[in-house]
């Protein structure tokens, strides 16, 4: 096992008080410092480590729920067309189907997109529908 002295420069070792055991019984003022800085002192100012971000908007999985929806409602629409190529208005990307899907594994994929953005959000939401449909190439 590894020792390492404690450094009152770094926040984790500060407060850094030292006790020995010949000087536990009639040292205390160091009592006291400990009393002091355990209950007296005020909470640490927040950093980093301790702060969360927001990482989405409040209506971010609303947002995302419709907007999966629209592209799963053009690619049901556009199947019972016979299209084989589906074509998202507003979207850039493009849809090859080898196969037909049915709703119940478009609404299964689109659960699983969903969770997948509720850990790794896109940076815009305007970028949600042509994510699931890569999403949804890469999976089928």
């Amino acid at each position: 096992m590894r020792f390492e002295a404690p450094c009152s420069k770094q926040r984790w070792d500060n407060p850094c008080f030292v006790v020995s055991p010949s000087t536990v019984d009639t040292n205390t003022a160091v009592y006291k410092q400990i009393y002091d800085s355990l209950f007296s002192v005020g909470a640490p100012r927040p950093n980093q480590s301790t702060q969360s971000p927001a990482l989405a908007a409040p209506d971010f999985l609303h947002q995302v729920d419709s907007l999966t929806q629209n592209v799963v409602d053009q690619i049901t629409s556009q199947q019972s067309l016979g299209n084989s190529v589906i074509c998202i208005p507003g979207v850039g990307a493009k849809l090859e189907l080898n196969q037909h899907l049915n709703i119940a594994k478009l609404r299964r994929l689109k659960r699983q997109f969903i969770t997948y953005t509720k850990s790794h959000p896109p940076s815009h939401v305007s970028k949600v529908q042509e994510s699931f449909i890569q999403y949804l190439q890469s999976t089928i």
